[in-house]
């Protein structure tokens, strides 16, 4: 093939990805348009939530790229992202992006329901002696050995969130 002739394979393909795509997605939107439309007639959206787990990479040559479960569009593992224990690519900027794009197309206040990294929870028991790391908002009074009351108290941290939101983010306590 010329490289014209390439150039004109490869649009071909990508148009007929994008049509295929696009088709899926409209199948999907209207199966439930209609029953929101009846169900929130003159309604306005007030902000935009949203989740971002991680980018996708794509490539020209479609027998390289792999489907996963639940995922809509095949991809490749992106050569220049380090990737998490489930094989996500770990994208801060891919994150930044889609923040920049939301608040660009909408101008709503946006709220990230879910920032995830795949990666596997590990319960961690007090008799693991772990008690010491003290993350979140919350002090409970026990020791690595599982000794305490087991009071629960509010830490610093749960007064600073608490004035964090109560200001909409403009007092940072610093």
């Amino acid at each position: 093939m010329t490289g014209i002739d390439s150039e004109s394979e490869s649009y071909r393909r990508f148009m007929a990805h994008l049509k295929f795509f696009s088709e899926r997605l409209s199948q999907k939107r209207a199966s439930r348009s209609s029953d929101v439309g009846r169900m929130l007639p003159g309604s306005r959206v007030g902000c935009m939530s949203f989740s971002y787990y991680n980018s996708r990479t794509v490539t020209a040559d479609g027998s390289a790229q792999k489907s996963s479960g639940g995922n809509l569009f095949s991809s490749v593992k992106h050569p220049y992202l380090p990737q998490g224990e489930w094989g996500w690519a770990i994208d801060p900027i891919g994150f930044r992006i889609t923040l920049n794009e939301i608040q660009a197309r909408y101008g709503k206040p946006m709220f990230v329901v879910e920032n995830g990294l795949g990666a596997t929870d590990r319960l961690v028991s007090a008799s693991s002696g772990e008690m010491r790391k003290r993350y979140g908002l919350i002090h409970v009074a026990c020791d690595d050995q599982g000794r305490g009351t087991m009071e629960w108290r509010r830490k610093r941290s749960f007064h600073w969130y608490r004035e964090l939101i109560a200001s909409n983010g403009a007092d940072l306590g610093a």
